[in-house]
């Protein structure tokens, strides 16, 4: 199932607009991660009626028989795709080896997403996903337990902005209890269907929501069929396709693609990380002698006549609790 824009909310694949991938690439810019088309997840729908014949297939980590629903989401909660009816026991790995995400990039005839990073010029989106995707260039994973400063600042920005998809989903289930508790029917088709007509509802209401005087710039013209590709034999067709294919699970282009958004939010962003945590390490600084002079101080005296400033209860002293402190009888706030 691929859902995607419609100004009529049809079933149909939003990708063909190319004002609408101007539109996300310019969100990814302004966010800090030229060419961001979205995040990608999964979501686990409990099946409670699942055919016992069934119940072993399609029960996974969850515990129960679950169906699972891929989906890539865009910061305003607009679902562009999704590919539903796997079983539960299966993993985002295999979720994603099956569905259709990458279908038309293969093929291609996806709008060219054309932008920069630290000089190179890029012509494929990217999306934005957890740890156990694999390393292609078209996925953009966090960095787990790093002692780099720009690499932790990534990681946080990064996980900051999959958490699109994962609002995406709770929304979904919120405007609709049907799909937010367990499923009660029988019928896959009938869960296919219920589904479908739940996401395409839902991005009605984004769209009917959305912001259409937005200033959109939009760099390249919308793509449109290859005239070549008329001439062209079948074995140079599969040959292209396979070229292509390659190229979007190239490991060492996933690693520099991924370098580039580091180098680049560090660039942008950088000095207002380092000024941040100064101002924090000058904060823990002046508690610190403020608990020391405590100590030594008899005109140190606290509001509170529980609170006794003391190395055994110093610790639970916050900054709010700090600012009712008096000094001497002169000094009300820090």
């Amino acid at each position: 199932m691929w859902v995607g824009e419609s100004n009529a909310g049809r079933n149909r694949c939003g990708w063909e607009n190319g004002k609408t991938v101007a539109r996300l690439l310019q969100k990814g810019e302004e966010r800090g991660f030229p060419g961001m088309l979205g995040s990608l997840d999964c979501m686990h729908w409990e099946w409670k009626n699942c055919p016992t014949a069934w119940a072993g297939q399609y029960s996974g980590r969850h515990g129960g028989p679950t169906i699972i629903l891929e989906a890539v989401a865009s910061y305003d909660l607009w679902i562009w795709h999704a590919f539903f009816g796997l079983p539960g026991s299966n993993n985002d790995i295999n979720v994603l080896q099956a569905s259709n995400l990458f279908d038309n990039l293969t093929q291609g005839i996806t709008p060219p997403a054309h932008y920069t990073i630290q000089g190179k010029n890029y012509d494929v989106g990217y999306y934005l996903a957890d740890g156990i995707y694999p390393k292609w260039p078209t996925l953009v994973q966090t960095i787990s337990k790093s002692e780099d400063k720009k690499k932790q600042y990534f990681a946080m920005m990064q996980e900051a902005c999959r958490k699109d998809v994962e609002r995406a989903f709770g929304v979904l289930q919120s405007r609709f209890a049907i799909i937010k508790g367990p499923a009660r029917f029988w019928d896959k088709r009938t869960l296919h269907d219920i589904m479908t007509t739940c996401i395409i509802m839902h991005n009605m209401i984004i769209e009917d929501e959305r912001d259409e005087q937005e200033d959109i710039i939009v760099s390249t013209p919308p793509s449109i069929s290859n005239v070549e590709d008329i001439g062209m034999n079948d074995a140079e067709r599969f040959r292209q396709f396979l070229t292509r294919h390659k190229k979007f699970k190239d490991k060492e282009a996933h690693f520099a693609l991924r370098n580039a958004l580091i180098e680049h939010l560090w660039e942008r962003h950088g000095n207002e990380v380092i000024l941040s945590s100064n101002v924090l390490s000058f904060l823990i600084t002046c508690l610190a002698i403020l608990y020391k002079f405590g100590e030594k101080s008899p005109n140190l005296q606290p509001q509170d006549p529980k609170m006794q400033l003391t190395a055994k209860n110093a610790v639970p002293l916050d900054l709010d609790a700090a600012s009712k402190w008096r000094i001497g009888g002169r000094l009300e706030k820090l």
